[in-house]
């Protein structure tokens, strides 16, 4: 016996094409295969008890979430630069020479805000005879102000262009859970807020 599971039961969109495809690997196999949604798995297996203790601790999870870290260091720049000043000039060269990094420093300082209070303490360093690293890495965060944003605009004309623009809010999780008589597939299942 098997079974396709969605533990999320609105998940039903593509119903009809798995009911399909189901009933052929079942033919195909001599197998009795299952679509179940939510609870109807359980309810199959007379075991809603255990439907009722997943509830339990998704509820008991989700009140458990931590809160996400804040990634736009340019929500609050002062704050941000305050914090992230002081790293050693190394790693600034290292983030600010890589242009692999570009999308994350996208994502990290969308309005250059950030790097922009960095580049005038770099400056500020460099005129106080702080070492000529400093000099280097206000060129460096010079070039990469320019780099990230000239990257920012090519992503967008490009994702506008190809008419694809995601919402990375939607996360689908797959995960397979095999038992010896039983394989379940839970696909879908993204925790409401």
């Amino acid at each position: 016996m098997g079974f396709f599971y969605f533990i999320d039961d609105s998940f039903t969109k593509n119903k009809n094409f798995y009911t399909a495809e189901i009933q052929k690997l079942s033919t195909d196999y001599g197998l009795v295969l299952h679509l179940s949604y939510g609870d109807n798995l359980f309810n199959e297996l007379n075991k809603i008890e255990i439907w009722d203790e997943i509830l339990n601790h998704l509820k008991a999870w989700k009140n458990n979430i931590p809160d996400l870290p804040e990634i736009n260091f340019d929500k609050n720049p002062q704050a941000s630069f305050e914090e992230i000043k002081h790293l050693k000039p190394l790693v600034y060269r290292k983030l600010l020479s890589n242009p692999d990094l570009d999308g994350l420093l996208c994502v990290l300082f969308p309005e250059k805000l950030t790097l922009n209070l960095l580049n005038e303490y770099f400056q500020q360093m460099h005129q106080n005879n702080e070492g000529t690293i400093y000099k280097t890495l206000n060129e460096l965060c010079v070039a990469t102000i320019s780099r990230i944003t000239n990257h920012s605009s090519r992503s967008l004309t490009r994702r506008l262009n190809s008419g694809v623009i995601c919402n990375q809010s939607e996360k689908y999780y797959e995960e397979q859970i095999s038992k010896p008589s039983i394989s379940v597939y839970v696909v879908g299942f993204q925790p409401s807020r």
